[in-house]
């Protein structure tokens, strides 16, 4: 058995199904269940008469796979409510078919029970208009799984198959019947719709993106992408690496059925290709790269599947010959094999050892899988026995590894090398980067269109911060607008309330509906007083309205008025403390942890709370909601049943199942605090100042931070005061982006004060920052012309070009990104920080591979310019 590991679901549409289970919820069910019934039944009737499947797709042409995904589709929507439940069984009886089975078998139940019935009906007929146009061209298994399938990865079901169909996509089907030229015609047309942006890890749905934001991370460019594929009749599946190992952060992009093989690609506009993007010259580093499929095909490297679908390691279709094979032999102290051990790979990633697949091995303790050429870790445990294995960049294309578990301390210290790949890019037509410039002036258009909308009556021109807030809801302005409305006749919108809404999460503002609005401005007014005393973690993490990556919750209603939270959730105590253990102990008693009778996937928080059963993780969500509502800043945590609470000025762990605070150590503590102190030195014992060090605690397989960090007191020491028990240290830095120092260590804190110092020998310390090469000294020159020490060279919304711009602008320090040419597109905060630099135009010209890597050029304190590729971990002094 194994699974996979994300390192990462979205706002309801205006016509979502409201939950009658709480008597403060909208009664509206019954009249909407019939009137659905009504129109669903007349529309179904006349779309009948005009459809047809294939026999593939046909209860009588293909019984064994109906009768499968018939089985899966009832068997999906039995832990549903009745009410929800009740008109997706009407449409398997309307459509007594495969594919109407396949699109209620394989999407979570959660997000069916969060969908609207007819967003389903919609793709069902949309799918069904494509086979009329394009035939059946696949088998029925990948036809299914990777164009008919609705969800791409966490984002809620919308009917946006109609939607971009009418938009160029059926154009683009019909003109384009070799599918190599439908591919790179719907590259054009998504980077027509979307242009990368940093945003949370709340997916935006492809309707979210095209009509609202028209912004989106990787994996929304991904989720755009492989949606607009589909609807296109392209097969088309989601692919990713949850953690990079050689730079910190994870990327997630597409793969694409062509000429019978999986094939990738990145940038949209640099799509022309397939198999060429900013990271094909880095796959050799990669440890897994995943891939996800509802009906994998044979041969396939399946890593896990269940009834909603597999996760298949791709890694092969990168590397090809270069693939490594790992098998690993797990063995007790005695020898003996140990079955259902389960298996972490692990890489280094934000300053930890970070899980990105999680397998157990067979009856005779074994398992196999295909891996990159990168270095990483292995965590096998099972029970309180565990071994840390560390893997190392050989050469060698089989590894076997024999480990024996036991309780010995996990300390270990590698060089971790990233091999890199040779890769030849190649360049496009001249075609296709005007069309390019076409689809980005498209997008600008797009941005225009709301930028220069006239403000509404609500908002008086004198009133900036409003004016802001307005342009920032991009095309969501007119939720605003009614939400603005709705306080005309009374008070003005707390100013303080808008700076906050251009300080949070950009995507309620694209999101939200007037409703939503209006029940977080009621929220926030009730913990105004509060809130004036809180930093700006603890201030997102009490007002947010969502908790993890679900959707945003639907109001709830109290005499007429919308809320956040439902009146239930309100302890009457009076201090946090007392509000803190009621509310959980409310909790426990109310919702119950079965996963046999849970809906499986991420709930909003409306459905979760008018839910009984739950799953542990859906249940820790539902308690940040209800503390929040409390008046208590509370954040979701990966650690096992451990949420973090904001109490007295802290942030703290507290375990939900006991309803009391938790150990950070591994070892059961004592109250005292003790001093623990880390000392980081060189090979020569000369203290350095390296600031990747976490001390952590180990629960369950991972590596979990302790809530509050030691504090550096320089000289390449840290300190902090801890409660008795056992800790560790782990540090690591990035030589470049094909080296990685990394060390783990045990810390004991006891009343024994000598074991409560942790020292680390970096062995090699340096940082690579070579200096700037001769052809690159004239742009250094015009830099330092103009009074500039930092730059970065790269392409403007290319997205390692702009993580590095986020970098910079942490630091506070004065930048420039220097591009070849000028930007189609360029946000209006970005424009004092670009130049456009003919002579990077004509190194470029030379050597076209540069202009799909990354630079920092830095002018040290000696006077002598500094270049790194890739992503630093610090700038060099």
């Amino acid at each position: 058995m194994l699974w996979s590991i994300r390192s990462k679901s979205n706002t309801p549409s205006n016509e979502h199904l409201y939950i009658q289970n709480l008597s403060e919820m909208r009664p509206h069910m019954p009249k909407y269940l019939i009137l659905f019934i009504l129109l669903f039944t007349l529309s179904t009737a006349l779309f009948a008469l005009s459809t047809e499947l294939p026999a593939a797709l046909t209860a009588s042409g293909n019984p064994e796979l109906f009768n499968s995904i018939s089985a899966k589709a009832k068997a999906n929507l039995k832990n549903m409510p009745a009410s929800l439940s009740k008109p997706y069984k009407t449409m398997l009886r309307k459509h007594p078919d495969i594919l109407m089975a396949f699109l209620i078998a394989y999407e979570s139940n959660a997000v069916l029970a969060e969908a609207n019935p007819r967003d389903v009906q919609s793709n069902y007929n949309q799918t069904v208009q494509l086979l009329q146009l394009d035939g059946m061209n696949y088998s029925p298994e990948l036809f299914l799984s990777y164009i008919a399938k609705q969800t791409v990865s966490d984002e809620r079901i919308t009917p946006y198959r109609e939607l971009l169909f009418a938009e160029g996509l059926q154009q683009i089907m019909i003109s384009n019947p070799v599918i190599l030229d439908r591919y790179r015609a719907v590259s054009l047309w998504s980077v027509e719709n979307l242009v990368f942006q940093q945003t949370s890890g709340r997916d935006q749905s492809p309707y979210d993106i095209t009509q609202k934001s028209i912004v989106g991370r990787c994996e929304e460019m991904q989720i755009l992408f492989v949606a607009a594929c589909r609807v296109a009749g392209i097969p088309a599946r989601p692919a990713s690496t949850p953690y990079w190992a050689h730079m910190d952060n994870n990327h997630a992009w597409a793969e694409v059925f062509m000429d019978g093989k999986w094939i990738y690609t990145g940038d949209m506009d640099a799509a022309y290709f397939p198999n060429q993007t900013w990271f094909s010259a880095m796959v050799d580093k990669t440890i897994l790269i995943l891939t996800e499929g509802s009906i994998p095909a044979d041969g396939e490297e399946i890593l896990y599947q269940d009834d909603s679908g597999a996760v298949i390691n791709s890694t092969r279709n990168y590397l090809g010959e270069r693939t490594r094979t790992l098998n690993l032999k797990i063995r007790d102290e005695k020898g003996n094999p140990v079955p259902e051990t389960t298996v972490s790979i692990m890489v280094y990633n934000w300053s930890s050892l970070r899980p990105i697949l999680r397998a157990q091995t067979d009856q005779n303790g074994e398992l196999s899988l295909s891996v990159g050429k990168g270095a990483f870790y292995v965590l096998a445990y099972k029970d309180s026995l565990r071994t840390l294995i560390p893997i190392s960049s050989e050469s060698t294309s089989i590894i076997n590894r024999e480990a024996t578990l036991g309780t010995e301390d996990m300390k270990s210290t590698m060089l971790m090398e990233y091999p890199g790949n040779a890769f030849d890019w190649q360049q496009a037509p001249e075609t296709w980067n005007e069309g390019v410039r076409l689809a980005k002036s498209k997008w600008q258009s797009k941005v225009k269109s709301y930028t220069d909308r006239a403000l509404p009556l609500a908002i008086s021109p004198s009133d900036s911060l409003l004016a802001e807030l307005w342009i920032a809801c991009k095309h969501n302005q007119d939720a605003f607008a009614d939400f603005l409305e709705l306080h005309q006749s009374g008070p003005a919108i707390a100013s303080d309330f808008a700076s906050y809404l251009l300080s949070a999460d950009p995507k309620f503002l694209w999101q939200a509906r007037a409703d939503q609005f209006e029940a977080l401005y009621r929220f926030y007014l009730e913990q105004h007083d509060f809130i004036q005393t809180l930093n700006d973690q603890a201030l997102e993490a009490l007002l947010s309205p969502t908790v993890h990556y679900e959707e945003l919750p639907e109001p709830f209603y109290y005499k007429g008025k919308p809320n956040l939270y439902p009146r239930y959730f309100i302890s009457p105590a009076a201090s946090p403390e007392q509000r803190l253990e009621q509310t959980i102990a409310m909790l426990l008693k109310r919702y119950k942890l079965d996963g046999k009778r849970a809906m499986s996937g991420l709930l909003r928080l409306d459905l979760a709370a008018a839910s009984k059963y739950l799953y542990l993780y859906q249940l820790k969500i539902l308690a940040c909601s209800a503390l929040r509502a409390n008046g208590i800043p509370a954040d979701f945590s990966r650690a096992a049943d451990l949420i973090n609470v904001y109490i007295d000025g802290q942030w703290k762990y507290y375990s939900i199942t006991n309803n009391k605070y938790a150990d950070q150590s591994s070892t059961t503590a004592i109250d005292a605090n003790l001093t623990a102190i880390i000392q980081i030195v060189d090979s020569d014992g000369i203290p350095v100042d390296i600031h990747q060090v976490q001390l952590s605690f180990y629960r369950d397989g991972s590596f979990y931070p302790v809530n509050q960090q030691p504090a550096f007191v320089g000289n390449g020491r840290f300190e902090g005061e801890y409660p008795a028990g056992e800790y560790l240290v782990q540090v690591g830095y990035r030589i470049s982006d094909s080296k990685t120092f990394y060390s783990i260590a045990p810390l004991t804190l006891s009343e024994n004060t000598a074991t409560n110092t942790c020292r680390i020998r970096i062995e090699g310390y340096e940082q690579n920052w070579d200096n700037v090469p001769e052809e690159l000294m004239p742009i250094a020159a015009e830099l330092q012309k103009q009074g500039l020490k930092i730059a970065i060279l790269g392409r403007y919304q290319q997205e390692n070009t702009m993580r590095l711009y986020i970098k910079l602008e942490a630091t506070g320090k004065s930048f420039v990104l220097v591009d070849a040419q000028a930007a189609e597109t360029i946000s209006p905060e970005h424009t004092n920080y670009f130049i456009v630099s003919p002579e990077w135009a004509k190194i470029i010209a030379r050597d076209p591979d540069k202009q799909y890597r990354n630079y920092t050029l830095y002018l040290s304190e000696d006077g002598t310019w500094k270049i790194y590729e890739g992503l630093w971990e610090s700038l060099p002094k």
